[in-house]
């Protein structure tokens, strides 16, 4: 139901208008036309300003006063991460408010707590070797974490038990033109 609709509803009981034509009928389509644009851009400003619902400009003006953009184009994930930033404060420092906190940021990473006191482990599931960009990475995630924890990057190498796995022979490798570097990254990916 527009405004239109309600403002008749509202002034029908009091018999003294001609509420569907004439100038009053006009006037009331009028009034309802504007009152509806009015509705329509609260609402788009209300969705916006609200995180959970933002789409578009809300989403926008978050990220731009935030030190990190989150990195997934999906809305839905862009929202979490988003989300996750904005509880990075003194006191939010758990185990699970870093986790949220580094996702958050785009890193695709596990944290868990290491065996050596005030240490946090980090690895990069699926990756061999540094991921791309890991100095940014790193920077990133030392920004956000507090200064009294320790760092631990747990990095995965092709081991030999690996490499026996993907039945790798020195023609294959040769063939391929691995470098050592090349050849301790190497990961066969299930197709």
């Amino acid at each position: 139901m527009g405004y239109c609709d309600y403002l008749k509803a509202l002034l029908r009981p009091l018999a003294l208008y001609d509420l569907e034509s004439g100038p009053g009928g006009g006037e009331l389509q009028a009034l309802g036309a504007v009152m509806d644009g009015v509705y329509a851009e609260f609402c788009r400003v209300e969705r916006e300003s609200l995180l959970p619902t933002a789409e578009d400009e809300g989403l926008r003006r978050y990220e731009e006063i935030l030190p990190y953009h989150p990195a997934s184009p999906d809305l839905a994930r862009r929202r979490e991460a988003i989300m996750a930033l904005l509880r990075i404060d003194g006191g939010s420092f758990t185990l699970p408010a870093i986790r949220d906190t580094i996702r958050g940021c785009g890193i695709a990473c596990e944290v868990k707590e290491a065996s050596a006191p005030q240490t946090v482990e980090i690895r990069f599931p699926g990756v061999m070797g540094e991921p791309e960009r890991f100095a940014e990475i790193q920077s990133r995630i030392e920004q956000i974490l507090p200064c009294h924890l320790a760092v631990s990057y747990v990095l995965q190498y092709l081991t030999w038990q690996l490499l026996e796995g993907y039945g790798l022979t020195w023609q294959r490798i040769e063939a391929a033109g691995l470098t050592w570097s090349g050849l301790e990254c190497y990961q066969e990916v299930d197709a």
